[in-house]
C-alpha cells in the first residue's frame, strides 16, 4: 500500500483493476486513467470493477480524469468535485458512455475535450446537447468544453444556447476552440 500517495496517473493503461487501484493508493485526491484507445470487452471490465469495488470506494477523491471509455471501465460510483474527460467522440456509443460516467460522479466541475481523437470526424453541434445527461446537469456549476474548432460543424453560438428551462443557463460555462 501507499497510503502517501495523493496523485496518481496512469496513462496508456489497459489492464484496469480499480480494486487494485483503490486498495494499493487508498487515499488518492487525483486519479488520472487513459487509455486511448477501445478497451477490449469494455462492458464486462466495467461489470467486473463495480462487483469488486463497492467495498472500497476513495472517500477523499476529488478529481476523476481521463479518456471517456477508461472511466466508463472503471466502473464504480465514486463522487468527485471536478470531473475531467478526453477522447469524446460523436458516436453514440461514446455519448451514452460519458452520460454514465458524468451521472455516477455527480460532479460539479466539468471538463470536456472534445473531437481531437478521431481521424477526419466531425462532431455536430446539435450533438452537445448530448454531451450533459439532463438529471445530472442541475448539479454542475462549472462546465468547460475543449472542442476542436476542425472537428466542429455548424456556428458556434450554437453550443451554448439551450432552451430556458434547462439548469445549465444558471452555470459558469467557458468554450475553448483550438
Amino acid at each position: 500500500q501507499y497510503p502517501r500517495v495523493r496523485a496518481l496517473a496512469l496513462r496508456a493503461f489497459y489492464e484496469l483493476d480499480a480494486a487494485v487501484i483503490y486498495q494499493a493508493f487508498p487515499n488518492l485526491q487525483y486519479l488520472e486513467l487513459t487509455a486511448p484507445r477501445e478497451l477490449d470487452e469494455i462492458e464486462d471490465v466495467r461489470v467486473e470493477n463495480r462487483q469488486r469495488t463497492i467495498d472500497s470506494l476513495l472517500p477523499s477523491l476529488q478529481y476523476l480524469c481521463g479518456s471517456v471509455n477508461t472511466l466508463y471501465a472503471l466502473g464504480s460510483l465514486l463522487r468527485v468535485k471536478k470531473l475531467e474527460v478526453d477522447y469524446i467522440s460523436s458516436r453514440q456509443e461514446c455519448l451514452t458512455r460519458l452520460r454514465s460516467v458524468i451521472t455516477e460522479s455527480h460532479p460539479s466541475q466539468v471538463i470536456l475535450q472534445v473531437g481531437y481523437y478521431e481521424w477526419n470526424a466531425q462532431f455536430s453541434v446539435t450533438t452537445t446537447s448530448e454531451l450533459l445527461p439532463d438529471e445530472s446537469a442541475s448539479d454542475i456549476t462549472h462546465l468547460v468544453l475543449d472542442m476542436s474548432v476542425k472537428a466542429l460543424r455548424g456556428s458556434s453560438a450554437e453550443l451554448v444556447v439551450r432552451p430556458p428551462a434547462h439548469p445549465l443557463q444558471r452555470t459558469h460555462a467557458e468554450v475553448a476552440y483550438r
